[in-house]
Formats: C-alpha cells, structure tokens, sequence
C-alpha cells in the first residue's frame, strides 16, 4: 500500500478537506438533459489521523437502490474524529441514468473505465469519477446489483491474484471470495491496474430496496474499517472465508 502524507490535506473535485473535517464535493461530468451540467456528489470524511484511504462506489448503472442506499449510510456512520485514514463514498456514480433510465449511459458506464475525457459521454464519466476518486484511494470497494430475476449467495468477485485484493476481500467477510478478473473497461479492472486494491459485492437486486441487504453491506463496510484499523472497536469473528477460483454457471 501506498504511504500518504501525515498532515497533507485531501483535495476531492476541487475542494480541499483538512485532518479531521467531513463534507460533501461535486465531480463535474459533463452535460445532462436539458444542456444542464450533471454531478456527481462525493462524501468526503478525512480522519483526524493518517492511514489508508479507503473509496465506495455504487450506482454504476443507476438503478441499484440497495447499493446507492447503503454506500449513503455507511458514509454518514463514520465520524472524522473517530476515523484514521480517509472515506471517499460515491453512491451514485451514474447520475445520467439514474434521471433516465433510456439514455445508453446507463449501461456503458460500467464497462467504460478507466475513461477517456475525449471519449463517449460515458467514457468522460468514467474519466472523471476515475480520476477524482479512484485514483486518491489505495483500497476501492463496488457496490452493485443483481439484474431482475438473477440470485445468489453474497460473494466479492476480485482478481484474487492482484496485490492487496485477497486482504481486502476477506477484511469485507463475505462468506465466498470469487477469482474473477473482469472484463475490460470494469471498474475494479481498471483499479486493480493502477495498483488499487480492489473487490465487486453486490447489494440485492436492481430497482429494490431490500433492507436485510442494506444492513448487511453497512456491517461489512464498517467491519473492513475495523479490519484496516481505520475504525477503533473489534469485529465480531467470522470464518475465513471459501475461495473460489473456478466457476461454472448453470441455467434453468
């Protein structure tokens, strides 16, 4: 992991945040419906000591609820007095989708990092969320959604093979860690390429708001903070969880 400057101040979207302050700031990503600018809201909570910095992600494609809300709650749990390190949560990266589910950002968000500030209206999303965000942190946890009709058990997907990803896979304390490389232009792809360690949770099932799986993202959240001991307080213990290097999907 990367070693931060102790008393260095956090800069986020243009606004600078001291040791010991929290705020929000605005990643601009272009324009929206209508000619209006869009942004991307940032919850920044800077702890009153030095440490890992830690970035949360949901909304790629807009419209996973569970996610969105539980990225909004864990950011709000966490005081700065209390927090060593850095909390960067974006609960909505895709702010074009979730205002209108037609646009075709709404699906290449997802499958556009790290970006391109001269690209497709999703590449320069990608881009700035990217840069603003991503690119600040030294550990990056995705919150996604299952689409309608798909269930599984609660597992991170991660390319287990990258460095830091299988420490931060088992600090999350979902029962099953996935190898999964991920296809090109993933977030967690492109995060793990820049030397981020990186892990993919899903939250529920897109356009639900499912509160058993809410809550069950906010513990895990905290319990990784505790883990990384950017949060004082023990966590209960759990199994190590089952590692899978190998799956096989079957349909009916």
């Amino acid at each position: 992991m990367r070693k931060r400057a102790a008393n260095r101040p956090l800069s986020v979207a243009g606004r600078t945040f001291e040791r010991g302050s929290a705020g929000a700031a605005e990643i601009d990503v272009g324009e929206g419906l209508g000619g209006t600018r869009l942004v991307v809201p940032v919850r920044v909570v800077a702890g009153a000591r030095p440490g890992p910095r830690l970035a949360l992600i949901a909304g790629l494609r807009g419209d996973e609820v569970s996610a969105i809300e539980a990225v909004r709650e864990a950011a709000a749990r966490v005081a700065p007095d209390r927090l060593t390190g850095d909390l960067l949560a974006v609960p909505l990266a895709n702010v074009a989708g979730f205002v209108d589910a037609r646009r075709p950002v709404r699906g290449a968000l997802e499958r556009s990092f790290p970006g391109d500030p001269q690209g497709s209206a999703a590449a320069r999303m990608a881009h700035a969320v990217f840069q603003a965000v991503v690119r600040k942190a030294d550990l990056l946890v995705v919150l996604g959604a299952w689409r309608a009709g798909r269930h599984a058990l609660p597992h991170v997907r991660t390319d287990i093979d990258a460095p830091g990803a299988l420490p931060l896979a088992v600090g999350f304390g979902a029962p099953l860690v996935v190898h999964e490389r991920g296809l090109g232009g993933t977030l967690v792809r492109a995060a793990l390429a820049e030397g981020r360690a990186a892990i993919l949770y899903h939250v529920g099932v897109a356009r639900q708001l499912a509160r058993d799986a809410v809550d069950g993202a906010v513990e895990a959240i905290v319990r990784l903070l505790r883990e990384f001991a950017m949060l004082r307080g023990l966590s209960p213990r759990r199994p190590r969880p089952t590692v899978v290097r190998r799956v096989e999907e079957l349909r009916a």
